[in-house]
């Protein structure tokens, strides 16, 4: 499995995270999960979008 991680910082637009439909399209394709996407930011927990939408991120220390 490819593990694909988006580094993101509070006030991100959206539309920086599209390309991250790519890759659920090529594992619907393939059949099964080929792709594993993460969404990172320095100290993780939850940001805000520019629009107002929330995402919950990963630290990237935790990662390592």
């Amino acid at each position: 499995m490819c593990r694909i991680g988006y580094l993101i910082r509070d006030g991100f637009q959206i539309v920086g995270l599209s390309t991250q439909a790519v890759f659920e399209w090529a594992n619907i394709v393939v059949g099964e999960p080929f792709y594993a996407l993460e969404n990172f930011s320095v100290a993780g927990g939850e940001l805000r979008s520019s629009f107002g939408l929330t995402m919950v991120t990963r630290s990237l220390h935790e990662h390592g």
